[in-house]
């Protein structure tokens, strides 16, 4: 069997893009999708936030949930591919949102420095409540 290989999708993609990208990764056998990245876009910078505005580079945490969430939901209506889930899963209740809208896994990191290993356990008590420790 060969080793999976995820392509990932940046969340400033316009739709148009995200459906040709689709295509071809099914076309050459991708595995899976990732969904999404940091962003460069900063519409859902909270007010006391707004400082983060002018700095270069991408946004994480967050403010890119809701982003993120919709590109999930677009990439999940257009494929069969595994969809992982990326981008500002703070609490257990964003991994269930984009289990909900399509991603067979997520990834954390910024909730995981802010939350440690208590945003794992309560991802795992809502997913897995067996397995839960």
């Amino acid at each position: 069997d060969p080793l999976p290989v995820f392509v990932k999708l940046a969340p400033d993609l316009a739709p148009y893009d995200v459906g040709g990208l689709i295509a071809a990764c099914q076309d050459t056998g991708i595995s899976g999708l990732i969904a999404t990245n940091t962003t460069t876009a900063r519409e859902y910078l909270h007010p006391s936030e707004l400082h983060l505005a002018n700095q270069a580079g991408g946004l994480s945490g967050a403010p890119l949930t809701r982003k993120a969430l919709r590109m999930v939901e677009s990439v999940a209506a257009q494929t069969d591919l595994p969809i992982m889930g990326v981008g500002g899963i703070m609490t257990p209740a964003d991994a269930q949102a984009f289990f909900d809208a399509g991603a067979s896994l997520v990834q954390i990191y910024t909730g995981f420095i802010y939350n440690g290993l208590a945003l794992v356990r309560g991802i795992n008590t809502l997913t897995y409540p067996d397995r839960a420790r």
